[in-house]
This record gives C-alpha cells, structure tokens and sequence, in this order.
C-alpha cells in the first residue's frame, strides 16, 4: 500500500477519515455521523465553481442524489465529511481530483 504523508490539516482529516472506516470495518469502533446543513451542501458545490452536473461527476454521486441534498434531505457520514472538507479546501480537492 502506498504511504501518505501527513503535509496539511485538510490530509490529517482525510487520513483520520479514511483510519476510521479501516477501524470500523475491522469492528474497532462504530463511526461517527454528521450531517450538515443543506446550504452547506451548496456552497460545497460552489467552492467548486461547479454545476450540480459536474459536481455530481466529479465526485462519483448521481445526479439525483445531489440535488436531493440540495432541496433538503442533507448527507451524512462520508458525504457529509466529504463536503466539510470541499468547503474547507477546494483547491485541495481540484488538484486530487486532477491527479
């Protein structure tokens, strides 16, 4: 498995993020959930200077399910972590979306 190494506080989060799915499946704890709120998931999209379409591909979410956050039924766990970190990071997101 190739080694990441810990540069920015955004790559913590996600590191940590990704551990405690590892932990999770391997029935080390239960994961933590969080939603966020609907405006939040639009501003997410935003930061990203994206239509829904386009943010919808490029993070691998059907269409549909992007707009249904988007008029009120707010992800939770991965999605919502996902978006925390979109809305604290784009351009991280941009260049691992590039790479």
């Amino acid at each position: 498995m190739p080694r990441i190494s810990r540069k920015s506080a955004v790559a913590e989060e996600i590191l940590d993020g990704l551990n405690e799915v590892l932990d999770s499946l391997k029935g080390g704890r239960e994961l933590r959930t969080e939603t966020v709120p609907v405006s939040e998931v639009t501003a997410a999209r935003e930061a990203m200077q994206m239509t829904q379409a386009e943010f919808a591909a490029a993070m691998n979410i059907p269409l549909p399910t992007i707009r249904k956050w988007e008029r009120g039924s707010p992800p939770s766990g991965a999605a919502a972590t996902l978006l925390k970190v979109i809305r604290k990071n784009p351009d991280a997101v941009r260049k691992a979306l590039a790479a």
